[in-house]
């Protein structure tokens, strides 16, 4: 199967949808700063998350001189044999001995590290009323639930595909196809419909012209938050912080819990009623 990752801009969805468990903090930090944070992908709770798993052929003479061309280039240490650049005998060479072999078996090990340090992701979806999804990730329906426009910004945002098998990839693959282990998940949690925004820690970030966190933090544009619901499960004293403390100043919210929504969404907000919502 072919992977061709798919932005939420190419899709034309109006809005993408955030669920999260209630933290004060990180609602003003949104609110009032235009920030939000990203996890690393050892937070989620899927352990086979962005963890590529890789097909070797090692029999393939092809596939042998690629891999040692492979670690010339990203690690020329564990490379000693290489001299120069290029260099197809000692490509050959090195392919024989045992330290080609643990390279191998140490890069994919390292390949899920690397990717853990690098890469902040941040999870969305295409629709609020999953109680599945306000079950798992906003503390059984406790926290909240961010709408964003898909607008230049979270337009970026790829579309997970989901697999009964996870695929099987090249060590040396380059392009769209690294992005694979990021964006495929098993079919058990295709009800979530996700869309990832993949953002690089700039500490940690390949010099490539991507979106950047600091610590965990990216900004967003003024416009991009549309509506914050809130679960039918939260605290009093949650619901009562929220709206009168970060949001307060907000120009347009309405600080009153209130179930309207625009014209066009009465029957999403049916399905899911006893939410609460609160409109920037």
């Amino acid at each position: 199967m072919n992977f061709e990752p798919r932005t939420a801009a190419s899709i034309g969805l109006p809005y993408l949808y955030h669920c999260q468990r209630f933290n004060l903090e990180r609602v003003r930090s949104v609110i009032v700063d235009k920030k939000f944070y990203l996890s690393r992908p050892s937070a989620f709770n899927d352990p086979w998350d962005c963890k590529p798993c890789f097909d070797i052929d090692l029999s393939d003479g092809e596939s042998v001189k690629a891999h040692a061309a492979y670690f010339e280039r990203c690690d020329r240490k564990l490379n000693t044999l290489l001299a120069k650049p290029n260099s197809r005998s000692g490509q050959s060479a090195f392919a024989k001995t045992d330290r080609f072999w643990n390279a191998v078996s140490d890069r994919c090990t390292g390949i899920h590290e690397a990717i853990d340090r690098r890469y902040r992701i941040y999870c969305l979806a295409g629709s609020p009323v999953v109680p599945l999804t306000w079950a798992h990730y906003a503390a059984s329906h406790t926290g909240l639930c961010r709408q964003f426009s898909n607008d230049q910004f979270f337009g970026l945002a790829f579309q997970v595909q989901y697999r009964d098998r996870y695929p099987s990839l090249s060590l040396v693959a380059e392009g769209p196809s690294a992005l694979e282990p990021l964006l495929t998940k098993s079919s058990d949690w295709s009800y979530e419909e996700e869309f990832r925004l993949i953002v690089q820690e700039r500490g940690e970030a390949a010099p490539v012209d991507t979106l950047m966190t600091d610590n965990h933090l990216i900004s967003f544009p003024d416009n991009s938050l549309r509506t914050i619901y809130m679960g039918c499960q939260m605290s009093e004293a949650d619901r009562l912080a929220a709206p009168r403390s970060p949001w307060q100043t907000q120009e347009g919210l309405w600080l009153e819990d209130d179930r309207r929504v625009e014209q066009g969404r009465e029957q999403a907000v049916k399905a899911d009623e006893d939410q609460t919502v609160c409109r920037l």
